[in-house]
């Protein structure tokens, strides 16, 4: 009974008079909490990476529908409205009667000091970004939607990594740096059928993309196709890890060292590992930390402060033979610390995944034989790379396979040999890695929640092995502990 009356209720509210008959129906819900709108739309699009767009105004205000017309009635502008932002419409009233919403009003400094109606812009954390009077957006009698397409595009949420590209394409980016070493000749071959040949997908314009390889000691940084900045190292084995950071630089891992370099490719930072010691994995933790295990006898995981040099952990890892150095180099090719703090370990010749709780106490693990790569996903599974086993795993914190792909699912015709490490997007398709048998075969897939496969990338003769990539249109913060599932 209780739901049918409050079904008829909201029934009535429905059918209710339009506040100002004359003007048509409302398009401002008089009746509504201004600021649980905005929490419902914080809610909205932290989910969807998108940003609030609060419209301040009025039911009898006829500037306020000529901009809701607009709004709507405008292809364009209702497409980045739909793909870019949650839309909350308040009621400000102002007109006989009482204001309505003043302490929402009062919180965002007044917008309506202006008049209406008034834009304003949030994040997805409720934080203002800007304030617009709608006067800015009229042409005429009515409004603009180049003008309202351009305050969109300037306020929308942009995913840091492209964001960061801009800093990597200035003008004061060499080519070629004072600190990069030239790379000996590549010692693979592109196939001439498989290079004219037509895989799934767009090729590297697929997505922008940061892109290393062991055997290719230059770092690739791709956006629609084209190589935009690179980053030499010259001789010696091998890269295995790499991040494009919010604020342009770049850290990775190099075997013997690991380093950070600006967009202008000076070194900020390095660490070399030492003698019968490597460096295969690294990770940002925010802007001044950096994560890293050295593998050796024994393995340590370090957290060091770049700021101030200081190492603020430094643990003994598990490891195959306390003694034999034979079973360094294959000890650790990732580590990564999920967003809860603790550290996601694959043990890659340990033939398990750990994880282990800030106090280094395991708290969960799974044994699978050779894992290359472990990710934390935000479902809360652990999305896993068995380089031997030739298959990418998702398994639940039960340690039950809820999703797998095998390269021998891989369509014929297309020549995808080995996979070490992987990325999970945002809209749930997951991209293979390889490093592509010097040309044989593709470097990239990446293939559906249902196994279809929608991209092949065999490009050898712009780029090398793909050990490891980043896509940089992932929402997300690269320094921030989970939130990129790479």
């Amino acid at each position: 009974m209780r739901t049918l009356i409050a079904l008829l209720l909201f029934s009535a509210a429905l059918r209710a008079d339009p506040e100002y008959p004359a003007m048509g129906p409302d398009i401002y819900d008089i009746h509504a909490d201004g600021a649980q709108q905005i929490d419902d739309a914080l809610v909205q699009a932290r989910a969807g990476h998108k940003r609030v767009l609060v419209d301040f105004g009025a039911n009898w205000c006829i500037w306020c529908r000529r901009l809701h017309a607009t709004m709507e009635g405008d292809p364009g502008v209702a497409a980045k409205l739909r793909d870019s932002f949650v839309v909350v419409m308040i009621d400000v009233n102002r007109h006989k009667g009482p204001a309505r919403n003043p302490a929402l009003i009062a919180k965002y400094g007044n917008p309506v000091r202006f008049g209406i109606p008034v834009l304003i812009v949030l994040d997805s954390d409720g934080r203002l970004l800007t304030t617009e009077d709608s006067g800015n957006l009229e042409e005429g009698d009515h409004h603009s939607p180049s003008k309202i397409l351009a305050f969109l595009n300037q306020w929308s949420f942009v995913a840091p990594g492209l964001a960061a590209l801009d800093r990597l394409t200035a003008p004061d980016v060499p080519a070629f740096g004072p600190s990069e070493t030239q790379v000996d000749p590549p010692d693979w071959t592109a196939d001439p059928a498989l290079s004219e040949a037509k895989f799934p997908g767009n090729g590297a314009a697929q997505h922008p993309m940061l892109l290393i390889g062991e055997g290719c000691n230059k770092i690739f940084i791709v956006k629609d196709g084209r190589i935009v900045w690179t980053y030499s190292t010259g001789k010696g084995w091998e890269y295995d890890d790499a991040w494009l950071l919010s604020n342009g630089n770049v850290l990775f891992s190099r075997m013997s060292y690991a380093e950070e370099v600006t967009p202008q490719k000076a070194v900020v930072w390095r660490l070399d590992s030492p003698k019968g010691t490597e460096i295969h994995t690294v990770q940002p933790i925010g802007l001044d930390r950096v994560l890293l295990v050295e593998n050796g006898l024994p393995p340590r995981l370090l957290v060091i402060n770049l700021r101030t040099g200081a190492t603020e952990v430094d643990h003994v890892m598990p490891a195959p033979s306390p003694t034999d150095r034979g079973t360094v180099h294959g000890q650790f090719r990732r580590i990564r610390m999920t967003a809860q703090g603790t550290y996601l370990a694959p043990l890659l010749e340990m033939n398990k995944v750990v994880e282990f709780d800030r106090n280094f106490n395991q708290i969960w693990s799974y044994d699978i034989p050779s894992p290359w790569a472990a990710v934390r996903l935000h479902n809360g599974n652990t999305l896993i790379t068995d380089e031997r086993g030739a298959l990418t795993r998702e398994v639940s914190p039960k340690g039950e396979t809820v999703w797998e792909y095998r390269l021998s699912e891989v369509p014929p015709g297309i020549p995808f040999h080995g996979s070490q490490s992987c990325v999970r997007l945002e809209n749930g398709n997951t991209i293979l890695c390889s490093r592509g048998d010097k040309g044989a075969g593709c470097q990239l897939i990446e293939v559906t929640p249902d196994k279809k496969l929608v991209w092949a990338m065999y490009d050898w003769n712009d780029f090398g092995p793909a050990t490891a990539i980043q896509v940089l249109d992932e929402p997300g913060i690269p320094e921030n502990p989970g939130d990129l599932q790479r």
